[in-house]
């Protein structure tokens, strides 16, 4: 399946949601060869995660998988090529992160803000590609633009609105838990 994504055979929104956030987490438990971990970090990959969130969250979240194997095996290995091969692929991980670092942080508040108003993101997706600006000022920037979204937490567990609006206090002190 892995590989007909990687060859463009498969159309990445019709993969099963349950096996891309989860196949990361069975290799791990599965203790599986280092190379399988190299799916989580394949072009494909990335457009699953794409089509699923809309994100690189996701992405980035196998690539931390694969990166800590490779990071394993670096300590455990016993010859040198296993040695290169783990530095080589920790090496592509952090290009891979900085080069998502710099597509995000280049994306000005304006058009972040745009995006999500005219609804070709959702609020969750603006807010993710505002945390992952690496500059600070440039984060808080992105956020200020997003400041008039419902609360981190309202999306993030996607509960009503109205359960995090503050109530009056006459609501409150009438309130009556059920029996």
């Amino acid at each position: 399946m892995l590989a007909t994504l990687t060859r463009d055979e498969r159309d990445p929104g019709k993969i099963s949601s349950y096996l891309v956030r989860y196949y990361g987490a069975h290799l791990e438990w599965g203790d599986a060869h280092p190379d399988l971990f190299d799916a989580l970090v394949s072009e494909g990959w990335q457009r699953v995660w794409e089509a699923l969130e809309g994100t690189y969250d996701g992405f980035l979240s196998g690539l931390m998988r694969a990166w800590k194997q490779a990071e394993a095996i670096d300590t455990l290995a016993l010859s040198t090529q296993e040695r290169s091969r783990a530095i080589s692929r920790q090496c592509r991980y952090t290009l891979i992160v900085a080069s998502i670092n710099v597509l995000v942080s280049n994306i000005p508040p304006t058009l972040l803000k745009a995006f999500v108003i005219r609804e070709m993101w959702t609020p969750i997706q603006g807010l993710a590609y505002a945390r992952r600006i690496s500059n600070e000022a440039r984060r808080g920037e992105q956020r200020r633009s997003l400041d008039w979204l419902p609360t981190c937490q309202h999306l993030c567990y996607q509960k009503p609105w109205w359960l995090y609006v503050p109530l009056p206090v006459s609501v409150i002190e009438h309130w009556r838990w059920p029996d």
